[in-house]
């Protein structure tokens, strides 16, 4: 029954539109607790995951938001990070951190990461460890017109009133791809505006669990230095602080 209700529903979104229908609690749970173990448990030695982060805070005069795009490649002993402001190349020997605005590189050793804990801090802002607590404010399946392999799951969760102002927020939406069981967004929403902040909305963009492709070539000193380990000239007007 569980199967042929979406599948019902998909079809019917294949003639007229999107269409959304309601779940249990319990069905939205057990969803999103599943979602949230899988895309934290390793399949391999790498993954890749590309996301943003849009953050919503108070300015003097009305509501602003920042954009971050990030992007994350980890596969063996390498791996590589970027988003708007920096870029980080790490390999078994080296890491070379580059600030773009700062015109800054940062050389240092590389040390022995931990890229599982790396994974599951990536989705600190999914809450997991707060599942037993949350209570499903809403709960309902949307079948897009024109993807009929692909229905998502719109789950809204609080906290009881005694959390809420420790925690600092009153409700998180996620947003769940059913066939894949991947959250594809999250959005947080805050009480206590620190820093202003009003809000957070994660969007994944991409999430390969097990990638085993190439996270770049060469060693992450080439990225910075040519073969006579000079600079590039891309970074000609960077400075270098060498900490290894």
């Amino acid at each position: 029954m569980q199967l042929i209700r979406p599948l019902f529903f998909c079809l019917v979104a294949l003639l007229s539109g999107a269409v959304s229908f309601a779940q249990t609690n319990n069905d939205c749970k057990s969803l999103l607790t599943a979602a949230i173990k899988k895309m934290k448990t390793s399949h391999g030695t790498g993954y890749k995951l590309e996301y943003q982060v849009v953050t919503k805070y108070q300015g003097e005069n009305a509501l602003e938001e920042y954009v971050s795009n990030a992007q994350v490649i980890v596969s063996g002993e390498k791996s590589f990070f970027k988003n708007d402001e920096l870029s980080i190349y790490k390999d078994e020997h080296n890491s070379v951190t580059i600030k773009r605005g700062e015109k800054e590189i940062y050389l240092a050793n590389a040390i022995t990461t931990d890229w599982n804990k790396v994974r599951a801090e990536s989705f600190s802002i999914l809450n997991d460890s707060l599942l037993t607590k949350f209570q499903v404010v809403s709960c309902e399946t949307s079948c897009p017109a024109n993807k009929k392999e692909s229905y998502i799951d719109q789950i809204t969760v609080t906290l009881p009133k005694e959390y809420r102002s420790f925690m600092g927020f009153d409700e998180i939406t996620y947003w769940i791809n059913r066939n894949k069981q991947q959250i594809v967004r999250c959005n947080v929403h805050y009480t206590n505006h620190v820093y202003g902040i009003t809000s957070v909305d994660m969007k994944i963009n991409q999430y390969d669990s097990d990638y085993r492709g190439s996270v770049y070539d060469g060693e992450a000193l080439s990225k910075v230095f040519g073969t006579n380990e000079e600079l590039l000239p891309v970074f000609n007007k960077y400075s270098i602080k060498d900490l290894r």
